[in-house]
């Protein structure tokens, strides 16, 4: 994603970073097979903007504030397949929030981190709030089949406008999105 003010650029990418699968002896397994990170495509902000910029699961991008950009981008995704056995509950679990950070150390929070499964993809506030690794959120009843949960969150731009960088969860001072499945 790419902030503009005139000559003021900044590009910002959020990664689902650590992504963990369980297995407990005597229960199916669950693999991970893909994990897709977000994308805000171009933003553009006016010389005094404040907001935030929010992504719902599927990928509708709403702007507050003096920020401007494209109305769709790429929803944070995790791919996950159920092998042996019938259907299965799986438990998940995600951080409320992640820190975005460019290479001279300035950061912009991503706050209010939503989950959906594919089914229920849509604008931001639709989802279901992460609530924090060690608190779980139950998909019930899944069948043996590859499933993609999606998820949302928002940009919190409230604060002084960022300098201009690359952003990333992956540079120093970022903090990617933990998500946690088991599989029950």
């Amino acid at each position: 994603m790419f902030i503009r003010q005139g000559a003021f650029i900044f590009s910002l990418l959020l990664s689902l970073g650590a992504v963990s699968a369980a297995c407990f002896a005597f229960t199916p397994q669950l693999n991970i097979t893909a994990t897709t990170d977000f994308d805000f495509g171009v933003i553009e902000a006016g010389a005094s903007a404040t907001g935030t910029v929010s992504m719902g699961t599927n990928g509708n991008i709403a702007y507050s504030g003096m920020f401007t950009g494209s109305p769709i981008g790429t929803a944070g995704q995790v791919t996950f397949a159920l092998v042996f056995g019938g259907t299965s509950d799986v438990t998940l679990e995600c951080d409320t929030s992640a820190t975005l950070a460019n290479a001279a150390g300035d950061t912009i929070p991503f706050i209010n981190i939503e989950v959906v499964r594919s089914t229920s993809r849509g604008n931001f506030g639709s989802g279901t709030p992460c609530a924090g690794i060690g608190t779980t959120l139950l998909i019930p009843s899944l069948p043996v089949a590859t499933h993609t949960i999606y998820f949302g969150g928002q940009l919190d731009l409230s604060g002084s406008l960022p300098s201009d960088g690359a952003y990333s969860t992956a540079n120093v001072g970022g903090t990617p999105i933990t998500v946690t499945l088991i599989r029950l």
